[in-house]
Parts: structure tokens; sequence; C-alpha cells
């Protein structure tokens, strides 16, 4: 029986619904075109993460319900009796597989998602370390040489730094991309748009530092120049010493503008591939490829995992699980044409009906469940989802487990003639009471027969 596994808990910085009344489109042919605001692109990055990290989570919760519906068809096979035992123990045993296969799935998908929360949440965080120092400035203006200078070579400056204010940008948490009136919605599945290294590693101030010649009452005046000097010195030849010399910093800044590049997702010729994310775990600082490389594997990973309630009877027997099951259960491979055969034998040919009484119908069947003297029933759909079905299963296995099994006599199995075969008609020759003689099969080297009921047992244990 499959037990239950805990979902890997993700740290979400944005999830992924969008606004149903977005306005505007980002799209592949020049997402930077729209995310013109560094709190855009950051929002957009965000919920790129978000889309990765739902295929984790939806692939954790189809992986649950798949557990369920395994165990549905599990109890269900107890309980039935006839074919439709049969039927049901052939679903569980391909639930089983399927779990197993589902689960390495899920794996692959959380370590992507895991990756991408890593990187890009470093990666917002060193824009968000750019944008905030954009609100501050570098100091106001300064008086740097006023009054009777220094008989010195060099004047000391004092600057005076305005502080950062908090970013007034926010990650949306239904994952929209908005700032002010500008609403988007993200359609990118080729490119992404993102601040380039160069722009976040380069310290050039934007615009140029000014020394100014003014007057003590900030009227400008003209540098001058003598034979051997330059000079700030102002109109009047006698009187009050009437110059001084500003530095003017008060609008530089360190990053002129933070805006995104476009950036293909997969690289390569013909064949494009996402690139290689060896060792990006471990950078402190994940450069705008490592980035870009990551949000490709995480978009590009594996497909979703299948639910186990959409599976139809046509697929039946194209299911290896099913074949291995059939092939276990009558202890012989079956060809292509035995497949359909033993399946319709089984579950009919109605699409309607197979939903209808393995998916929906089992799981709004009553069952009991037992602890100590706390005995009831619940549907089975309860039952699988919570604590109840070790009880389930012990009540439904109860007559089977303490029933004293018989000793086989002549042949190699006992056999009941109820459950010799399936679908094929009966030919197996006579058995005269009191013979111990192995019962002779002549049914064909190609007719699939059920040769035990302890057979049926074990493998609707197993």
């Amino acid at each position: 029986m499959i037990t239950t596994r805990q979902p890997l808990k993700l740290l979400l910085v944005a999830t992924v619904v969008v606004a149903a009344t977005v306005a505007t489109k980002i799209e592949d042919a020049s997402p930077s075109t729209k995310l013109n605001t560094p709190c855009l692109l950051q929002q957009y990055l965000a919920k790129k993460l978000g889309d990765i990290q739902r295929k984790a989570e939806e692939a954790q919760q189809t992986l649950e319900d798949n557990r369920q519906q395994t165990t549905q068809w599990l109890l269900a096979s107890l309980k039935a009796t006839g074919k439709q035992r049969i039927a049901f123990a052939l679903l569980h045993t391909m639930g089983e597989a399927n779990y197993a296969e589902q689960r390495r799935q899920l794996a692959t998908l959380e370590e992507t998602a895991a990756t991408a929360t890593a990187v890009i949440n470093r990666r917002i965080g060193a824009v968000a370390q750019a944008m905030l120092l954009n609100t501050g400035k570098i100091s106001d203006d300064i008086d740097a040489l006023t009054g009777t200078p220094a008989a010195a070579p060099d004047v000391a400056l004092t600057l005076n730094p305005t502080a950062a204010t908090d970013l007034s940008c926010k990650l949306q948490v239904d994952g929209t991309i908005k700032e002010g009136q500008t609403t988007l919605t993200d359609t990118t599945s080729k490119k992404v748009s993102l601040v380039k290294d160069d722009k976040l590693k380069s310290l050039a101030l934007s615009g140029k530092p000014t020394l100014r010649c003014t007057k003590n009452d900030n009227t400008e005046e003209n540098w001058g120049e003598t034979t051997n000097d330059l000079k700030c010195s102002d109109s009047q030849t006698t009187g009050n010493r009437d110059r001084k010399i500003k530095l003017l910093l008060g609008s530089n800044k360190l990053f002129s503008t933070l805006p995104g590049a476009d950036t293909e997702l997969k690289t390569g010729g013909s064949t494009k591939v996402c690139a290689d994310l060896q060792g990006v775990t471990e950078k402190l600082w994940p450069t705008d490829a490592e980035v870009t490389a990551v949000i490709c594997k995480g978009l590009d990973g594996p497909a979703p995992i299948q639910a186990l309630s959409a599976i139809k009877l046509d697929s039946l027997a194209g299911n290896q699980h099913i074949k291995d099951a059939i092939a276990t259960l009558y202890e012989k491979k079956a060809t292509p044409t035995e497949t359909v055969d033993i399946l319709n034998d089984l579950f009919g040919k109605d699409a309607a009906a197979f939903e209808a009484t393995y998916i929906k119908g089992a799981a709004t069947t009553e069952y009991q469940y037992a602890n100590g003297e706390n005995t009831g029933s619940e549907q089975l759909s309860k039952i699988v989802a919570g604590s109840k079905v070790g009880s389930a299963i012990a009540v439904l296995r109860k007559t089977e487990l303490l029933k004293p099994q018989k000793t086989a006599t002549g042949s190699k199995y006992e056999e009941k003639e109820s459950d010799k075969k399936i679908g094929t008609e009966d030919k197996t020759g006579d058995k005269k009471e009191g013979d111990n003689k192995t019962t002779t099969n002549t049914t064909g080297s190609n007719s699939f027969v059920i040769n035990k009921t302890p057979l049926l047992i074990a493998f609707l244990l197993f």
C-alpha cells in the first residue's frame, strides 16, 4: 500500500494567478518594451518563479490524488467479487507502478523549483539593492572653497549624502505585474527580460559632477585666468571678497537607469537547449545568463504528472503497467489482441460505464472501518484521504486472513471452477472425485487461465 508523502515546502515570492483585467501583454517579440521600469522587471521575474513553483505544487497535489485513487482501487478489489475484483486489482497494480515512476518525476520538479527559488530570489535582492541606492543622492551641493583659502594644495570636501528611501515597488501576492496604472500580463515563453550584469556592476555616475564659480549669493560667475592662475573671482575690483567654488553632486546617482534587456531562453544552433546549471546554487551573485538558464529549465521541465482519475478505458490496452499486471495474473505475456480481449471481458467496452464504475462509483461507495469497538462506514474517497485506510482494509481482509488454507493434493494449485479462467470457454479435462492426479489443461498454449485462488489473493496483496 502506498504511504502518504509529505509535500516539499517551497518559499514563494509570488504565485502565478494573473489578474483578469490586465490591459497589455508582454510578448516574446520584445519583452523589455513593456517592462520599462525596474519594478515591472522584478515583478515579472517573480512571476516566472511562480510559474516554476506552480508546476511542482500541482505535481505534488496530483501525486497525492493518485495515491488516494490507487488506494481506492485496492479497497475496491478486496470488496468486489468475480471479474470486477480482478478488474480493480489490475487498476490498483497499475496505480502502484505509476506512483513509483511519478515520485521520481516529482523529485525532479521539486529540485528544479528549489534551484529556481534560490537563484531568482538572490537576483531579485541584488536588483532591489541597486533600486534602493538610486532613491538616494551621493551628496547635496557643496561649498568646496569659500572665503580665504588655506595655504595648502588640497581642500578637503565634506559630503552630505541623502539616505535612500524605502522602495515603493512591491511584489504582488497574486503574481500581478503592475506599477501605477500600468498592468501587464505575461505571455512570454521564448525570451525573458532582465537587468543585465553590466548595468548592475557599473558604478558610473549619472550626469557629470560640476565645479561652479559663484558669488556668495550663488549668482554665477565665470572662471578666469591670469598668467599663472586659474581663478574664480567676482567682478568687483574692491571691497569684500564675493566668490566661492561649489561642487555640484546633488543630482548624481550610481546608476543612470536600470533597463531590461531581452534574452533568448534557449541557446544553441538549430537545436535549442537550456544552458547548463552546474554550480549555480553556490553563487552568491547569479549572473543574468544563469538566471536565464534557471528559468529555462524550470519552464521546460518534465511534463505534468497524469491524474489517474482522468484515465480512459481505451488507454488501458496500451498501458505497460496493465500489460505487466496481466502477465503476472495470468502467468503469461499476452499478445496485443489477447490483452484487448481480456480487458473487454473484465471492463466491457462502454467508456461511460467504466468511468461510472471504476472512477466515480468506487469513490462514493460506502466502506466499513473498525478501530476496536469504534466502527462505522464512510465513502471510500473520505477513507483514503484520512486515517481509516488500515482499519478498512482489515475489515475487508478479515475473513480471508482467518480462513485456514487448504493443502494442495495433486495439482500445483487448488482450483475452483469459477476461478479457472476469464473470458475463455472451459475446456479443461474433467477430474473425478477422489482423483488426485493433476488436471490437464487442454485449452491450448494461447489461452489464459487463472490457476488458483491463492494466486489471485497474492496478486491483490503484492
